[in-house]
């Protein structure tokens, strides 16, 4: 009878992974990257077709003005002062006619390189992210934070309140070594994960040019892992 052995498992495969070099985004949103100069469409998500009816073969290349003309003149403003290079900046909540009929958006505008990048994020039917409704939160989290007398105790205020506001089923916090290999310091999960608290993972489980992602984009919420 023969044996069957595990082929050898390469540690090292995801420091090769170009996730630094997106080649898409999550469903629920469109974005639209402009030429700073000319303001010309140079890229677009694949989804403008299903949502507002524009082949993104037919519109790239083309003034931005000329193919959207309405979001255009929406943002001709912000597009003038666009955001400093490295930063985001949110523009507002805006209302557009997709081909499935009216729907919010919330707008936020950045620079990569020489390209503005406008990306318009669908507002869940029914949600609410006005100041009103988030001041409660807020307001619990900094006296929670005064209260904290400690780093574990900090890191465990702030993963129980990232998971209040984002709804994800985990939130952790890691710290790093000199070598980059981390230990979860903190979490806070829904009943029906088992606990990472205290796990320690190699540097590899995060390689260096996801660290350098995250070093350069703070804020980075991936809501659907597919």
């Amino acid at each position: 009878m023969s044996i069957q052995t595990t082929p050898d498992i390469d540690l090292t495969a995801c420091e090769r992974e170009p996730i630094h070099i997106p080649g898409s985004i999550q469903p629920h949103g469109i974005l639209l990257a402009l030429r700073s100069t000319d303001r010309a469409l140079v890229y677009a998500s694949a989804n403008i077709a299903s949502l507002l009816g524009l082949e993104p073969a037919a519109v790239l290349g083309r003034p931005f003005g000329d193919v959207m003309p309405d979001l255009a003149a929406r943002f001709d403003g912000d597009l003038a002062e666009p955001a400093q290079q490295g930063t985001s900046r949110y523009l507002r909540t805006i209302t557009l006619e997709t081909k499935q009929g009216e729907r919010a958006f919330d707008a936020v505008l950045h620079r990569s390189g020489d390209y503005t990048v406008l990306e318009l994020e669908e507002v869940p039917a029914g949600s609410s992210a006005s100041l009103d409704t988030l001041y409660p939160t807020l307001r619990r989290f900094v006296e929670q934070l005064q209260t904290a007398t400690t780093i574990d105790d900090l890191c465990r205020v702030a993963a129980q309140d990232i998971r209040r506001l984002t709804g994800f089923d985990r939130v952790l916090v890691y710290r790093f070594d000199e070598q980059w290999n981390g230990t979860v310091i903190a979490e806070d999960r829904n009943e029906n994960l088992p606990s990472y608290l205290d796990l320690r993972f190699p540097a590899s489980d995060i390689p260096a040019q996801a660290r350098e992602l995250y070093r350069r984009n703070r804020l980075r919420i991936i809501p659907d892992a597919d």
